[in-house]
């Protein structure tokens, strides 16, 4: 039997970008540009908890045949869905396999 259980918390954020004083590096003006960029630097934050579990076993029939059975599930939790949408789900998966060793 085997088995492990994973957690990570991740966060992440981008500093304040300040846009003061663009205009002066500029040879045109740009009153036709009435973008809030005041915002920008939330873009990209992350903020997202992920628990993975694992479980399986292996079984020797023989000195020839073995058995294995796992089991795989995951979950994630999107705190801050923004630019990629919420990707918060889970899944499950169940694998069996029969192995012959020579």
């Amino acid at each position: 039997m085997f088995g492990t259980v994973v957690y990570n918390k991740s966060t992440g954020t981008l500093s304040q970008v300040d846009l003061s004083g663009v205009e002066d590096q500029l040879d045109g003006e740009l009153e036709h540009m009435d973008y809030d960029m005041s915002h920008i630097h939330t873009y990209s934050d992350i903020d997202f908890a992920l628990w993975r579990l694992t479980l399986g076993m292996d079984y020797r029939f023989s000195a020839l045949w073995k058995g294995t059975l796992d089991f795989n599930y995951a979950d994630l939790s999107d705190n801050a869905s923004y630019v990629y949408g919420n990707e918060t789900g889970s899944y499950y998966v169940l694998r069996a396999a029969a192995r012959m060793a020579f």
